[in-house]
């Protein structure tokens, strides 16, 4: 039987603080150590799903009582992303769907055995009860101390929604025992794993959701003493001010909302703390925002220049580096080349030399000048050349019927919407 036809929205929680059996420092090697700096993914995890599942699930601890003043808890630090507790909470997530198992004490519906890369099932699909939620979560990581489970939910935000009015979930999530936070998503099963140790980060996420008219862009700042002296959501290699949304300077959630044009947009957070340190989510690289369905990778090592933030302008004279400027998908495709950025009196200029740009494609040069992977495309042949040909050779695409022309599609795309309000209660969904 099919529990999703049945049950639509399902919820389950599971808080087992204090029983996480080893606790010392060396890991089995089958256990992922998080060794990449904050806001680098260790392959594909976390996904982009994941990421607002992290940042939406430290917002709530930001501020608790905005989102369910009927239930409220103090505030707790947030969550430090952990990539074992990733991995044991996305393979949860796919053991729901694909084996269709949702049982009510977070068990696995095989018996599961230990590999290289975390677990499998070690036999038949039998039913609930095979594996314990501990034993599975321990076989990626020795922190485990809790897990929300909910499936049947479109998006990250519908599925935390969910959670927010559910009693137990509620509780697991402002869990100040809780320090570590592995998120996984597949196919409308959403699983948060907790974990105990280790202490906040000052920023520990950031990510971009969409309401279909603009885009936000949110990360968690944390820190005793004192709010940020600037917090920055740097797009394009803009510098956008970040507005406290939720909780206070010291620990909240900051955001902004931008309307961008369709296409690829880079971007990361800066925030300069209240002792004065530049500190940059991700910790290198920037993440991207897709508008319109345009091809755009989450996570790239470069960053665009920019000359109006700290983290932009830290550099010592003489130092270089690689830049472009121009569309997502034209660098180093044709004659399109990267450039280089000089630092000149300890700062990045913004001024990105050498670097070669899309142009409208010139017939008969044999050449890719637009940089989309293709020669003089759409080109008349010589023999169709008349007496007028070195005009229609020269005439940019779309200007001579007779010369070149070409027609570029806007792609399609579905874009997260984020729902959270109080009249998204769901109260019949109770674990």
């Amino acid at each position: 039987m099919n529990l999703k036809t049945y049950i639509p929205f399902c919820f389950l929680a599971l808080s087992v603080f204090g029983a996480c059996g080893d606790s010392s420092d060396q890991a089995p090697q089958n256990m992922r150590v998080q060794v990449a700096a904050l806001g680098e993914p260790v392959g594909d995890y976390p996904s982009y799903d994941e990421r607002v599942l992290l940042y939406l699930t430290n917002r709530l601890r930001a501020e608790p009582v905005a989102f369910n003043p009927d239930s409220p808890f103090p505030p707790t630090p947030p969550l430090r992303y952990d990539v074992g507790l990733g991995h044991a909470a996305r393979f949860h997530a796919a053991h729901i769907q694909e084996a269709d198992c949702w049982c009510e004490d977070h068990s696995s519906c095989c018996e599961l055995e230990a590999v290289t890369d975390g677990a499998q099932c070690g036999g038949p699909v039998t039913g609930c009860g095979a594996t314990d939620a501990a034993t599975r979560v321990q076989m990626f990581s020795p922190a485990y101390s809790g897990e929300n489970m909910a499936r049947g939910y479109m998006s990250p935000a519908a599925a935390i929604d969910g959670w927010v009015f559910s009693p137990g979930h509620w509780t697991n999530i402002n869990n100040a025992g809780h320090r570590l936070l592995g998120t996984g998503s597949f196919n409308n099963a959403w699983v948060q794993d907790f974990g105990s140790g280790g202490n906040p980060p000052i920023i520990g996420d950031g990510i971009h959701f969409s309401n279909g008219q603009s885009t936000t862009f949110g990360a968690s700042y944390y820190q005793a003493g004192g709010g940020p002296r600037v917090a920055l959501a740097i797009i394009d290699g803009a510098c956008n001010d970040l507005a406290l949304a939720y909780g206070t300077p010291e620990h909240g959630a900051f955001e902004v909302s931008v309307a961008l044009e369709p296409g690829c947009h880079r971007y990361y957070f800066h925030f300069t703390d209240s002792n004065g340190n530049e500190l940059t989510y991700p910790s290198t690289g920037s993440l991207g925002a897709s508008v319109g369905g345009t091809e755009c990778p989450l996570f790239l090592e470069e960053r665009p220049a920019d000359t109006c933030s700290p983290s932009g302008q830290s550099c010592e004279t003489g130092d270089t580096r690689a830049c472009y400027t121009g569309p997502f998908g034209t660098r180093n495709v044709g004659v399109c080349s990267t450039g280089a950025e000089r630092c000149v009196a300890g700062q990045w200029t913004g001024e990105c030399r050498g670097e070669v740009l899309p142009t409208v494609e010139l017939c008969g040069d044999d050449l890719d000048d637009d940089c989309d992977d293709a020669v003089d495309e759409d080109c008349p042949s010589t023999e169709d050349v008349g007496p007028d040909a070195d005009e229609q050779i020269l005439a940019p695409k779309g200007k001579d019927t007779s010369g070149c022309n070409a027609t570029h599609g806007q792609p399609g795309g579905l874009v997260l919407v984020i729902m959270m309000g109080f009249w998204a209660r769901r109260r019949a969904h109770k674990a």
